[in-house]
């Protein structure tokens, strides 16, 4: 029984991940199209940064990276701007996925597990706490799975407070997009070669922890 579920739940997300990379194939929409047709747009400029923000986090199988966007934000943008306005694209999509969540939750869960499985997935569902939430929150991107925020679905699929869900997902967001924006356009500035460095150290060290409780797992 486990196995087919794990099978089911496999090939739900093979399927996000072809469909995502097909889309990215296709449209091939790389940080110079977006730097350029956000900067296109004047003073407007920001806001327009942020729409396309909040499309991509809130609409799966989009073809861009909300990480990739967030890079354009740093190129084009002063630190204070990119962080207001990500705070607020953050913010809003945090409001619409967990209603997303809370709304449909049950209906996408219902297509994807089998009736007889349904009791064993809301089990591990429930393992969804304030408290661990929290953590998870400090994977990001690596919480987004195909442009789709599965942590703010579950959440509110179970229901979570929502006051408690949004100021515990946002506070790790924010913290991280101030010390992202803050060190790239610093380091930058100093040479070019080190632009990418933020974005290394927040995506690895998120992996690397993750490895490390794996190895802490395996020896007990």
């Amino acid at each position: 029984m486990n196995r087919n579920l794990f099978t089911r739940l496999a090939c739900f997300l093979i399927f996000f991940y072809s469909i995502t990379f097909v889309l990215s194939q296709i449209l091939q929409i790389s940080i110079n199209d977006i730097q350029q047709t956000v900067s296109s747009f004047g003073i407007y400029a920001p806001v327009i940064y942020s729409v396309i923000l909040l499309l991509s986090l809130i609409i799966p199988f989009n073809p861009i990276s909300d990480f990739l966007i967030i890079n354009v934000a740093v190129l084009i943008f002063p630190p204070q701007i990119a962080i207001f306005f990500t705070f607020l694209t953050h913010s809003l999509a945090l409001c619409i996925n967990y209603h997303i969540g809370r709304r449909f939750g049950k209906k996408i869960l219902n297509i994807i597990v089998e009736e007889k499985n349904f009791q064993y997935v809301e089990k591990y569902l429930k393992k969804l706490t304030i408290r661990n939430l929290f953590f998870i929150r400090f994977f990001l991107p690596i919480s987004s799975i195909a442009g789709a925020d599965i942590v703010s679905y579950i959440a509110g699929y179970e229901r979570l407070p929502f006051v408690k869900y949004f100021i515990v997902s946002i506070i790790p967001w924010t913290t991280m997009n101030i010390v992202y924006f803050t060190t790239t356009s610093y380091l930058s500035e100093k040479s070019i070669f080190l632009y990418f460095l933020p974005a290394v150290v927040i995506v690895g060290i998120p992996i690397l922890i993750l490895i490390g409780f794996r190895y802490l797992k395996r020896d007990k």
